[in-house]
């Protein structure tokens, strides 16, 4: 299994080689090409080699014999169009690639001019984590990424829709409402490189927010909060030092990257937001973890804008794949997210 994951990321990296001298990626058939393929690997995938698939298909066999299932309601209704188109709980995994791997896709064309490099950052961590084992939380993630032109915009009805959308997937969608009150043409250098220290203050002070009612997702955050002496969480991991190093990167450089990207000051905005949720709810790992994994699907657009940081510009763009392979490495191998 890691061998074809393999070479779907080698796959990407010679696509996006392909346009190594151009400024301006894209190609209509490659694109959708790749979209064929990240579909049909995330439905026919192994599934003993992730975590939580055979907890899809223990909730798919309970929704279709007419249990009930503590689940979004969108899984419940794509259970039984499952049922209905494949008799199968194949179109489970079908339905949920189609839109998870489409949504990222369709967002990456729609916000970035460097398309393929933004799949290969795509397939390196989020298309593993997002479409291949927390694929609920995948779909919320892809229209938080179709939310960054609204709120740009500011076209607050269709932004609304957006997030009451994402909610019917998954209910961490509710995280995506805040975003509204960011500035997307203005960027506090100094202030916003500050969250991340003031996150590790919280998480060394070990404070738990969790001491009043929140709406709507008040039995998911008990859930959350009874795994919480069960989980570990490593505030200095490797992965996440390099993570802090690129967004104060980015933060440097922002105004000179923000002349090749309208989106970028609200990318990267988001970007440092998940940084610091993951410190801020580190007392409660998993919030931590899914509030992290929600902000941090930008970096598919953010990431490849460092081409233009390193001169010459060539140069440049051996950084991003760089990136690329480290989490390659760090994610499918040394972690062992993918076990065989």
């Amino acid at each position: 299994m890691r061998s074809l994951y393999l070479m779907l990321f080698v796959l990407s990296l010679g696509i996006s080689w392909l346009f190594f001298w151009k400024k301006n990626e894209w190609n209509r058939f490659l694109y959708v090409f790749v979209a064929v393929c990240l579909i049909s690997f995330s439905t026919f995938r192994i599934g003993e080699a992730f975590p939580d698939y055979q907890n899809y298909v223990d909730y798919y066999q309970r929704i279709i014999s007419g249990e009930t299932v503590w689940v979004e309601y969108s899984f419940i209704l794509i259970a039984y169009v499952s049922d209905f188109l494949f008799n199968n709980v194949i179109g489970i995994f079908f339905i949920y690639a189609l839109l998870g791997v489409c949504l990222k896709l369709y967002s990456i064309r729609q916000l970035s001019k460097l398309c393929f490099l933004s799949i290969l950052i795509y397939i390196s961590n989020t298309f593993l984590v997002q479409e291949l084992i927390q694929i609920r939380a995948g779909i919320a993630a892809g229209i938080l990424l179709l939310c960054i032109k609204p709120i740009l915009e500011r076209r607050w009805k269709k932004f609304i829709l957006l997030v009451i959308t994402a909610f019917f997937f998954h209910s961490s969608a509710l995280a995506i409402l805040p975003l509204w009150f960011l500035k997307p043409d203005k960027l506090n250098v100094r202030l916003w490189g500050l969250l991340v220290p003031i996150g590790y203050i919280f998480a060394f002070s070990h404070i738990n927010i969790f001491f009043f009612s929140v709406p709507l997702v008040q039995d998911k955050i008990d859930i959350y909060l009874s795994l919480q002496d069960t989980e570990d969480i490593n505030l200095f991991n490797v992965l996440f030092i390099i993570k802090c190093f690129i967004g104060y990167l980015f933060l440097y450089y922002s105004s000179l990257l923000y002349s090749y990207n309208k989106y970028i000051f609200l990318l990267l905005k988001i970007y440092i937001l998940s940084l610091f949720s993951f410190l801020f709810f580190s007392s409660t790992p998993t919030i931590a973890f899914r509030l992290q994994g929600l902000y941090e699907v930008v970096d598919i657009v953010l990431f490849p804008y460092m081409i233009y940081v390193f001169k010459p510009w060539s140069l440049g763009k051996f950084i991003p794949i760089s990136v690329a392979v480290m989490y390659i490495y760090l994610l499918a191998y040394h972690s062992k997210l993918i076990f065989y």
